[in-house]
């Protein structure tokens, strides 16, 4: 019980750290194509 009480909390920063990271990529590719557009 107290294993899963201290897993769940990990996990779940776990995924939404990869959430984030996921998302800054995201806002990278889509500056990145803007600028490409912009020339």
């Amino acid at each position: 019980m107290v294993i899963t009480c201290n897993f769940i909390p990990l996990l779940y920063g776990f995924s939404t750290n990869l959430s984030e990271k996921n998302k800054e990529a995201r806002d990278k590719r889509k500056t990145i194509t803007l600028e490409k557009n912009r020339i």
